[in-house]
């Protein structure tokens, strides 16, 4: 296959091969097995309250969550957390139609990146799950053994998501036709970019940008 001919297929995760946001159920399942951390947890409204109004951006919000929740655990305690949400989530928590999408993209030899805003921490096993060979994602930062609550680097959202894709490809020399699928219009410069997109169960704000550009709608 020659280059111009390649076929690239980018998947957002949260909204569009799961039902929801997988971040905050992997955070919250995570606070309810362990109790001791309640009482930090209490903060926590405050900080969402303080996003909304435009005080804090997204980055931060996402960094308080992970210091009070999982801030000085080891890989073990995630590794073993990892395997009880996932199992729950591969069993009733993914659109099987868009996983149906992206097996199809895989068997017709597509070259498939998994792009997410979501944590490294438990997006690599989702990756391995579904046998995608490329993975795009926020990345959290550990000291001797322990998570921090510090994130490595930005999170990867809105133009950041394409400036890490487009770092990545062509670090790898992965060229050919685009297409992306997503949900979330945070996703629309990654979409934007590419060659097609499809909205995927838009959200009300994708729905609209979708329908004002032309853009497939899959639900």
């Amino acid at each position: 296959m020659n280059e111009d001919s390649r076929k690239i297929s980018i998947f957002d995760l949260d909204g569009t091969l799961t039902k929801s946001d997988t971040y905050l159920a992997y955070l919250i399942g995570f606070l309810k097995r362990n109790p001791k951390r309640w009482f930090k947890a209490l903060v926590l409204p405050f900080a969402v309250v303080m996003f909304y109004l435009k005080i804090r951006d997204n980055q931060w919000l996402k960094t308080i969550f992970l210091t009070i929740i999982l801030g000085g655990e080891t890989k073990n305690n995630i590794l073993a957390w990892n395997k009880i949400f996932l199992d729950k989530l591969f069993t009733k928590g993914l659109r099987e139609d868009i996983v149906t999408i992206l097996k199809e993209r895989q068997n017709s030899g597509d070259i498939v990146l998994l792009s997410t805003a979501s944590l490294d921490i438990y997006v690599s096993d989702i990756q391995n799950r579904f046998s995608i060979n490329h993975l795009i994602c926020t990345n959290v930062l550990w000291k001797d053994g322990y998570l921090t609550g510090d994130l490595d680097g930005k999170n990867c959202y809105g133009l950041e998501k394409l400036a890490r894709v487009q770092s990545y490809m062509k670090k790898h020399n992965i060229y050919g036709e685009i297409s992306v699928y997503s949900d979330h219009a945070s996703d629309w410069p990654i979409m934007s970019y590419a060659d097609k997109s499809y909205a995927v169960y838009p959200t009300r704000e994708m729905r609209t940008i979708a329908l004002d550009n032309n853009i497939e709608i899959i639900e």
